[in-house]
């Protein structure tokens, strides 16, 4: 049986990155080539089902988004939306275009029943993240924010917070995750991800991606000899722990949760160590055990300990798992 990992918070953001680049550069292509090298300045939805729209409807969620006030009676209006006739549209399959004009810039918002990309086993089995994997592997639609043009003057990069309040205005129980082509990044759709979409730097989001989650043999010899070794230590962890020298920070330990078949390995920030208990909050989104969430409160006992961290100064001490596992990602890339 196979189980789930989290990486850890110091698992360069550079090697996830690394993970999607090739997935992300293949759906980029079934975009509009634009006549210019300019980079693409869109937000991507990846959903379970295609979002129909009307006219009507990215008015009024344009509206509650920005503030916008449409003029529908006046034909001189500087502010609107028009939906693409069929002919004008581009060929992404079945769906809708919607040019959307603003003071803030010309955008098209597209809506289209399809696979962003068409992704074969080798680019999946790249994405070595199960949680991306998935976003990736099971959506059936997409749902983008795109400049078209920038008003005079304007960087084509200050369009992303209006992109970024648009498609939040677009997300429902059907959105999945959030792409950004010019970054060749994904990330999972959860309360940071809707947050900064409705903020000032929705880009922001990318920069901290989430833990990773990988999955990896329960029979690894690598891994096993990792959590045998974090065990044999762990009096180390309790120590450093009881001491916390003032150049000493970030303690946490991975412990084994489980659900039915599925076990994963989750990092916890620890807060107090009672004998053999230890207490602290859940320091990741879990991806196999329902009702646990990010910040969540735990109690833990140590033999369900794969491994522990912590930093002295700038220097990782423990971390055994990690290690492991960013080889394993490094093979990957």
């Amino acid at each position: 049986m196979d189980f789930w990992i989290a990486v850890g918070v110091i698992v360069l953001l550079a090697v996830a990155a690394a993970l999607v680049k090739q997935a992300l550069r293949r759906m980029t292509a079934r975009k509009a080539a634009k006549a210019d090298d300019e980079p693409m300045i869109s937000l991507v939805l990846l959903r379970s089902s295609r979002l129909a729209l009307t006219e009507d409807d990215v008015r009024a969620r344009v509206s509650r988004a920005l503030g916008t006030q449409f003029d529908l009676g006046n034909e001189h209006a500087t502010e609107f939306v028009m939906e693409m006739p069929k002919e004008a549209r581009p060929p992404f399959g079945e769906g809708q275009t919607f040019m959307v004009q603003l003071n803030a810039g010309l955008f098209f918002v597209h809506s289209y029943g399809q696979p962003y990309a068409d992704l074969d086993g080798r680019a999946v089995d790249g994405i070595t993240d199960l949680r991306l994997r998935r976003i990736m592997t099971d959506h059936r639609a997409w749902l983008s924010v795109d400049l078209l043009s920038a008003p005079e003057g304007a960087a084509r990069e200050a369009a992303y917070p209006t992109i970024g309040k648009i498609l939040a205005a677009m997300l429902d129980a059907e959105s999945l995750g959030v792409l950004a082509p010019q970054l060749s990044r994904c990330h999972p759709l959860n309360d940071d991800a809707r947050d900064a979409l409705r903020g000032d730097d929705p880009l922001a989001l990318f920069s901290a991606m989430p833990v990773p989650i990988l999955s990896v043999a329960a029979d690894d010899p690598a891994m096993t000899a990792a959590i045998a070794e974090a065990r044999r230590r762990w009096p180390e962890f309790v120590a450093a722990f009881t001491a916390r020298a003032a150049e000493t920070q970030g303690f946490h330990v991975k412990a084994a949760f489980t659900h039915g078949d599925a076990t994963e390995h989750i990092w916890v920030e620890v807060d107090a160590i009672d004998g053999e208990t230890i207490t602290g909050s859940v320091g990741n989104d879990p991806e196999n055990i329902p009702g646990l969430q990010y910040h969540d409160r735990v109690t833990v006992t140590v033999e369900r300990i794969s491994d522990w961290l912590y930093f002295n100064g700038q220097e990782m001490v423990g971390g055994f798992t990690v290690k492991v596992l960013t080889e394993m990602i490094s093979r990957k890339t």
